[in-house]
């Protein structure tokens, strides 16, 4: 049987400033490092097996899983989160420290290992420990809506538990639609603070496109002769200094000759402007904007017959007691 996986990060300028290194460990597994202003942030974006395979790949899943975590630096606030394809329910036990008692459903043995893994590696499963209505928890619906669960988690040091300020499921329009997913956003709120890298920017290239016009290369040629003729004059009149004869050394003189050349090509050709490029097109934005607004509207109107019903309910409350 042919499975098929795949994850990844979306970053925002912020997060992309402040990113250390990432690293794809497998097709299944993979790990971003962000830089905090106390401390460094790993994050592993997973995808489990479904329930239809083996117990081998769940176990080589595990396995993975379990050897990443602990290359991560013990002082790093570790998060983990995505598929993982397992129903926890709520805490069992006082003990049990991995869960909070807002889970949804009951515990599979999918579920149990997930559990056994947040407990070996102190970690805690933040969905379960915001009270949400049904639907900001159910983070799975099958294509022909009959059927929801609780799939996607998110996993966090338990040291951190006192900064998680939220976690619940989003659901938006591609949520269960044709050719959309059957999962919903899971947005968890943390308090910290990123830190951007120091990078430094290398330099604009030339825009030597401006070569192509008649004009721009006479008078780049023009600028370069002068400046070389002025510079061959000045090195002809230096003295020779300790033996050299040159009057200066060979890197000196090419140090002149790039700083010549590029200052002339600065002067004549100025730099390439970087446009940046747009990852969707105008129509792509439309598209999905409109499908949004379709899908908010399609919510009140499902949501109508029920305010309608609470409505009668209260008036016919209000006529009982008079």
């Amino acid at each position: 049987m042919l499975e098929l996986a795949g994850v990844g990060f979306l970053l925002n300028i912020q997060a992309q400033k402040a990113l250390i290194e990432w690293e794809p460990v497998s097709s299944r597994l993979a790990k971003a490092r962000f830089r905090s202003k106390l401390f460094n942030v790993t994050v592993f974006a997973v995808y489990a097996p479904t329930r239809v395979s083996s117990e081998q790949a769940i176990d080589t899943f595990y396995a993975e899983l379990n050897e990443a975590v602990k290359k991560t630096p013990k002082r790093d606030l570790l998060i983990i989160g995505g598929d993982l394809n397992a129903h926890v329910g709520s805490r069992q036990a006082n003990g049990d420290r991995s869960l909070g008692i807002h889970g949804c459903g009951e515990r599979c043995e999918r579920g149990t290992r997930l559990v056994q893994f947040a407990q070996a590696n102190n970690l805690v499963i933040a969905n379960t420990l915001f009270r949400h209505k049904p639907s900001h928890v159910i983070t799975w619906r099958s294509r022909d809506g009959r059927t929801s669960s609780q799939l996607d988690y998110l996993l966090v040091s338990s040291r951190w538990r006192s900064s998680i300020q939220n976690c619940r499921a989003y659901r938006g329009p591609d949520t269960g639609s044709k050719g959309g997913s059957d999962h919903t956003l899971v947005k968890m709120s943390v308090k910290i603070r990123l830190v951007a890298r120091k990078r430094k920017e290398p330099p604009k290239r030339f825009d030597v496109a401006r070569l192509k016009d008649p004009t721009v290369v006479e008078q780049f040629r023009v600028q370069l002769s002068n400046r070389f003729t002025a510079l061959e004059h000045e090195h002809s009149n230096e003295s020779p200094e300790d033996g050299n004869s040159s009057g200066s050394s060979v890197n000196e003189d090419w140090q002149k000759f790039r700083n010549t050349l590029q200052e002339v090509a600065l002067e004549t050709l100025g730099r390439v402007k970087r446009k940046r490029r747009r990852w969707m097109s105008e129509e792509t934005i439309r598209l999905a904007t409109k499908k949004i607004s379709l899908f908010e509207n399609l919510q009140e109107l499902t949501d109508a017959p029920m305010l309608y019903a609470k409505k009668l309910t209260r008036l016919f409350s209000s006529a009982l007691a008079i």
